[in-house]
């Protein structure tokens, strides 16, 4: 057996300092996938985010056409938070179960035409003006839609969006 010689105390803790900074510069370095980069966010639109919902957390934004999105957690849901460039809120997707889905919203869709397509999502959609929205995503084989449903149940709006990626929602709809 080799004797090797006592680690000195400041060699310890020099080394157990330099293995703490590196997980804590590690784990600070992104809250985002790898696929979608964190983007410089103007103040005025990240203070717009911090004063209409002070408690949102884990906040990564990105960028939809010429909207700030902010991808972040509030009350243990997840939700993503639209602004424009002048700071001024279009849009909050707020992710719900099926179950959380008002009942006229769950009758208007197993009376109507995609009742037999299989579920995969559901969405709140709040507006400045407009009146809230549901969002149910349906799938059929490889056919993929959204339908948009007001909360009394009616059928607003249905969009293909078969081999899109990500949030179909008529933001650019929305005037600025």
């Amino acid at each position: 057996m080799m004797n090797l010689p006592k680690p000195r105390p400041k060699m310890k803790h020099l080394m157990l300092a330099l293995c703490s900074a590196t997980v804590l510069l590690l784990g600070s370095c992104s809250n985002g996938s790898e696929d979608e980069p964190q983007i410089a966010v103007p103040e005025k639109v990240s203070k717009a985010l911090k004063t209409k919902y002070p408690s949102a957390s884990q906040v990564v934004w990105r960028m939809s056409g010429t909207h700030y999105a902010a991808n972040c957690r509030m009350d243990g849901r997840e939700m993503e938070v639209w602004f424009n460039a002048a700071a001024v809120w279009k849009l909050t997707e707020v992710s719900i179960t099926w179950e959380g889905l008002p009942a006229l919203v769950w009758t208007g869709f197993n009376d109507g035409a995609y009742a037999g397509w299989t579920h995969t999502a559901a969405f709140w959609l709040q507006y400045p003006v407009n009146p809230p929205q549901y969002v149910l995503s349906v799938t059929n084989g490889g056919e993929a839609v959204q339908l948009f449903y007001s909360a009394d149940g009616h059928l607003l709006q249905t969009r293909a969006v078969s081999g899109k990626e990500g949030s179909q929602w008529p933001i650019n709809e929305i005037a600025d």
